[in-house]
């Protein structure tokens, strides 16, 4: 039997909106989940957030009354910018009411008791958010245009701010391996430059375990679980090459091995949906991965309107940004990959 038409009025569309607009504003935090639960947000952030990066050096030494040559205390400090976005769409409520039918807004409870009216309204709310999601990692702000008008140019994401500090590194002229805050190099042991060879199925095990064994001793001791930020098909790779590797032994029962071999259980790989496609891999904690925001509950503010006949029109502004607390190599390690190989076709020749 085919499916009857869903009725959506102008009115019932602008009553649902005021009546639920509490509920539809949480929706593109809700979908941003996916990612920030990974890392460490900080809400109530407009603009920028100072981090003052203490570096203090002290030595023992024998006795020698009020001899400070040795000591000295440096301040690095860090900025975490958030800037303002604002969402904008417009959707056919006819078209969209005809999605769910046979399908819901991945967004778990949140409105599965909301009248059609209103989950119309959230369908077109969350795939605008899923958007802004996918480009948590490699958003560039264009700071030509004073901005862009997509995600992709809004804000600095995770991946963009290492290709920054990755130029800001080779242009250095510090020959101290010790280099608080002057960029990511291979010289400040906070780096590895793979940018001239992809990942596959036979070398992703052997890149992973070796990034964990170049891995400065403090960051490996860091207190909680030390991630490796990677795109899911990283993970892929990783388990095929556990396979490969470590075979049947009594412990490896399901090759399902997101914890790098090596690590004792210390070090995680961590895929994200938000990382697919991605050229870097982050290895750090979880709190060094800032994400700023005005609030993580919801977005500033939603408005829906009905200026036409057929299209709505809805839009909100809200506060993001992102930045790692810390770039020394105690705390944080990068690797650059050309990218990631095709999966192997079983078929391929047949």
């Amino acid at each position: 039997m085919a499916n009857t038409p869903i009725q959506l009025t102008e009115q019932v569309l602008l009553e649902a909106a005021r009546k639920y607009a509490p509920v539809l504003s949480k929706l593109p935090m809700i979908v941003l989940q996916d990612t920030i639960s990974k890392v460490h947000p900080i809400q109530g952030i407009q603009g920028d957030y100072v981090m003052a990066n203490l570096k203090s050096k002290a030595t023992w030494a024998t006795y020698r009354k009020n001899d400070g040559s040795g000591n000295e205390i440096k301040i690095a400090p860090r900025t975490l910018t958030t800037r303002l976005l604002s969402m904008q769409g417009a959707f056919d409520p006819q078209t969209v009411a005809g999605k769910l039918y046979n399908q819901r807004p991945n967004v778990g409870d949140a409105i599965k008791d909301l009248p059609i009216a209103a989950q119309v309204i959230a369908q077109a709310i969350v795939e605008a958010s899923e958007d802004l999601n996918n480009n948590i990692f490699p958003a560039k702000y264009n700071t030509a245009g004073g901005g862009g008008t997509t995600p992709a140019q809004s804000f600095d994401g995770w991946d963009s701010i290492c290709a920054d500090e990755i130029v800001k590194g080779a242009a250095s002229e510090s020959t101290d391996p010790n280099a608080f805050d002057q960029g990511i190099a291979a010289k400040f042991g906070n780096y590895v430059d793979w940018s001239t060879h992809t990942l596959d199925e036979d070398n992703t095990f052997d890149a992973l375990n070796y990034l964990w064994s170049k891995a400065d001793e403090k960051l490996k001791r860091a207190t909680g679980t030390i991630f490796f930020y990677v795109s899911p098909q990283v993970l892929d790779y990783y388990n095929i090459g556990y396979l490969k590797n470590v075979g049947p032994t009594v412990y490896n029962r399901d090759y399902q091995h997101p914890t790098i071999l090596s690590s004792d259980g210390k070090a995680k790989i961590m895929p994200l949906a938000s990382k697919a496609g991605s050229q870097f891999i982050q290895v750090t904690t979880q709190d060094n991965m800032l994400f700023g925001c005005s609030s993580l509950s919801d977005i500033d503010n939603l408005v829906v309107k009905v200026p036409e006949l057929w299209d709505v029109i809805f839009g909100g502004t809200t506060w993001l940004g992102t930045q790692f607390e810390y770039i020394h190599r105690s705390k944080l390690l990068v690797a650059k990959i050309a990218g990631m190989s095709e999966p192997k076709d079983p078929f391929a020749g047949a």
